[in-house]
């Protein structure tokens, strides 16, 4: 059943970026949760998975020195999601102009935050390697 009574917006599909990686064995040098997916691929949330048998922690960190961090404990799989509520305000604006027949020169321009995953590393707690499941999910559309 259709709830917006034929004003319908368009339905998109929520693109996954789904991938595997093996922390090294500590006390290896940290690595970047992707190689590939930074600002541009605008991900807006990102899931860590450290596998219910995996044999320790793995600790996620802005900076490969990993002076500060999160501790991902086995079978834990948090999620990390970036807030947006300012951005219907924005859209707002331009509709109103639109409406008013006015120009839209003067909007404020909030930008869109997004994650990048070149800039965070892992860095396993064992001497042992440890396999996890990185999930990051972007935006559809700007």
């Amino acid at each position: 059943m259709d709830f917006n009574f034929g004003n319908s917006r368009e339905r998109v599909v929520q693109q996954v970026l789904m991938f595997n990686r093996t922390v090294p064995a500590a006390p290896a040098q940290a690595i970047p949760v992707s190689e590939d997916i930074d600002q541009h691929k605008l991900v807006t949330s990102f899931v860590v998975n450290n596998y219910s048998n995996a044999p320790g922690s793995v600790f996620l960190g802005v900076s490969s020195s990993m002076h500060s961090s999160i501790e991902i404990v086995p079978g834990a799989a948090p999620q990390f999601t970036v807030f947006q509520e300012g951005r219907q305000f924005y859209e707002l604006q331009i509709l109103i102009a639109k409406i008013a027949s006015q120009t839209a020169q003067d909007l404020i321009k909030i930008p869109v935050l997004t994650w990048d995953l070149t800039t965070w590393y892992l860095e396993s707690s064992t001497p042992e390697p440890i396999p996890v499941t990185i999930v990051a999910f972007p935006l559809p559309y700007l």
